[in-house]
């Protein structure tokens, strides 16, 4: 099973575009926004929480943490883990938020610190002396709303050949390992692992290149759907990823103007044109869902046309 396989396996969530949207991943005890209703439907793997990425303020983006800090308080389970939540600085709204839930929550039995970030922000997840560092990262994320928006991704540290010695013969590369060292013939570099757009029009292809998973805002189908700044395609999604060399994507944020059969039916005609031939999913409510199957699985009946987001 290759890793954006894993991640995915790894990962549990929930997207309905205007209503709640968030995605654990149970590997990295990390938790990609938390819009209502996120407690109940974790369950169990809400004590898995143990860094929460608030992208921004909006609704359907943190209106479950005073639930989830309840739920952690008073359910069973480890409920004195240590949570720290990282939101966006310069977000008023975020800050209002913040001192609401300290006034208005009960005293908790688990440390919470609230950590206001902004793009270039690190924090280590992995352990001192593990033999691959891995941080998480913030970075700007263009939503076009009046407040700052932050997407995340996951990096780790690895080691390569340095340019000069690509392309030489196995045999090659050891004599050379002899002669100057090891240490020599490599450099260091940060592979990105996991990227999280939150709300954003499509990323900067640097942010994501080479990425094994790609969870990326994909509200519209199609680029004549657009209505507004601030949201992506799933044209512009799968371009992006093209692009970029991104072994897999999410699709998440999709609206439900749109049912799941008409987003599986017009997948080939888009990845045809965009060239993407990675593994493709799309989060649907709380399925993941494999978009190169047959038509079938539809899970949210007629199309309707009654949500405008």
């Amino acid at each position: 099973m290759g890793l954006t396989t894993h991640l995915v396996d790894m990962m549990e969530g929930y997207s309905k575009a205007l209503y709640s949207s968030f995605y654990l991943f149970r590997n990295y005890d990390l938790l990609f926004d938390c819009g209502e209703g996120c407690a109940a439907r974790l369950d169990r793997h809400q004590f898995r929480a143990r860094w929460v990425c608030i992208s921004h303020y909006h609704h359907d983006h943190s209106g479950g943490l005073k639930g989830l800090f309840l739920a952690r308080a008073y359910t069973k389970g480890s409920n004195d883990r240590e949570m720290t939540v990282f939101y966006p600085d310069r977000s008023p709204s975020m800050e209002r938020l913040r001192r609401w839930l300290d006034r208005d929550l009960p005293r908790l039995p688990f440390p919470l610190e609230w950590v206001a970030v902004g793009p270039g922000f690190r924090q280590r997840l992995s352990l001192e002396d593990a033999r691959v560092p891995v941080d998480l990262e913030a970075f700007a994320a263009d939503h076009a709303a009046r407040e700052a928006c932050l997407g995340f991704r996951i990096v780790e540290k690895r080691k390569r050949l340095r340019p000069q010695f690509v392309g030489h013969a196995p045999e090659e590369i050891a004599r050379l390992a002899r002669q100057i060292g090891h240490d020599a013939l490599m450099e260091d570099f940060e592979k990105p692992t996991l990227v999280y757009s939150g709300d954003s029009d499509p990323l900067p292809v640097e942010l994501v290149r080479g990425a094994d998973l790609l969870l990326h805002d994909a509200t519209f189908l199609s680029d004549r759907d657009k209505e507004e700044p601030g949201h992506a395609s799933v044209e512009q999604v799968l371009e992006l990823a093209r692009t970029a060399h991104v072994s897999g994507v999410v699709l998440v944020h999709t609206s439900h103007r749109y049912s799941l059969r008409s987003v599986r039916k017009a997948m080939p005609r888009l990845l045809r044109r965009t060239g993407y031939q990675g593994n493709l999913w799309i989060q649907w409510l709380d399925q993941t869902e494999r978009l190169d199957g047959p038509l079938d699985g539809e899970v949210n009946g007629p199309r309707s046309e009654e949500v405008k987001k």
